[in-house]
């Protein structure tokens, strides 16, 4: 069972198997509210769950290369993606190795970008 501890208050979040579990031993003293998602609702609630595990996984990646594993790992990442939606661009979507961030384009004649 996962070590976080539960306090009263409102919670907007989808529930692992380490919290249904919590849940679980909660429900006879505790009034526990549940409800379900719709479609609309589950693709931003799952994606922001995924967001802080991913993260969380991120910042544990440690030495002199973790910039690299970083990289590999969110490429693994997008390779599932595509395995379950065809039309997911995969390889136009990994980042590239040496992990840079565009920060700006400018133009002194204001032409347009292609």
């Amino acid at each position: 069972m996962s070590d976080f501890k539960l306090i009263h208050g409102i919670y907007e979040s989808v529930i692992n198997h380490a919290l249904e579990e919590r849940l679980l031993l909660l429900e006879d003293n505790y009034k526990v509210t549940k409800n379900p998602l719709d479609s609309e609702e589950s693709s931003f609630a799952l994606a922001l769950h995924l967001t802080k595990l991913i993260a969380n996984s991120l910042t544990k990646i440690k030495g002199d290369d973790c910039k690299q594993k970083q990289v590999q790992f969110c490429n693994q990442l997008l390779e599932v993606i595509g395995q379950n939606d065809s039309s997911f661009p995969v390889e136009s979507e990994k980042i590239v190795e040496n992990l840079m961030y565009l920060m700006q384009i400018q133009d002194s004649n204001k032409k347009s970008l292609p």
